[in-house]
């Protein structure tokens, strides 16, 4: 499971180390990179029992879908080198780039919500995030109906002859 959240845009020096700007793990501090606007976090979540673990997050401002689906590959040979079988992806539908690039198909013509595993080659199946989905449905009845709200004050309620 993967998922972005905003965080506050700030720099901060405790006396020995900055932080607040972009860091993806690498090891590479650079105090001329941006600050940070997002948490990308990854996280294992256990089918056949009740567990589930954060395994990495990164501080970004920004990142492409091939940006993503490279951590995305890292976590998966990471989790594969320790025994672990991950057979789906779950994330919010705003990721397509990433999906596309990790070699699944979210097209509707074309579907295919999988993509070969980096390291062993079996299948890691996509299962886009519901609730996120179902807030993007919430927000586009709410535009309608407030464009909507706005035709009819604008010209008047509709007239009815029975």
């Amino acid at each position: 499971m993967l998922d972005e959240m905003a965080i506050m845009k700030k720099i901060e020096f405790d006396g020995k180390k900055t932080f607040g700007f972009v860091d993806i793990g690498s090891g590479v501090t650079d105090d001329g990179a941006p600050a940070a606007t997002q948490a990308l976090v990854f996280m294992v979540v256990c089918v056949n029992d009740s567990w589930k673990v954060p395994i990495g997050f990164f501080f970004i401002h920004g990142m492409t879908g091939k940006e993503k689906a490279n951590l995305v590959r890292e976590c998966l040979h990471q989790l594969g080198q320790m025994g672990i079988k991950v057979i789906s992806l779950t994330c919010p539908s705003c990721h397509f780039a990433m999906l596309s690039d990790l070699g699944a198909s979210m097209d509707p013509e074309n579907l295919d919500p999988s993509f070969p595993h980096p390291s062993s080659g079996h299948k890691i199946f996509v299962i886009l995030d519901v609730c996120h989905m179902l807030k993007l449905l919430q927000n586009i009845v709410f535009l309608l109906v407030f464009s909507l709200s706005k035709i009819v004050k604008r010209s008047g309620p509709p007239s009815v002859y029975i």
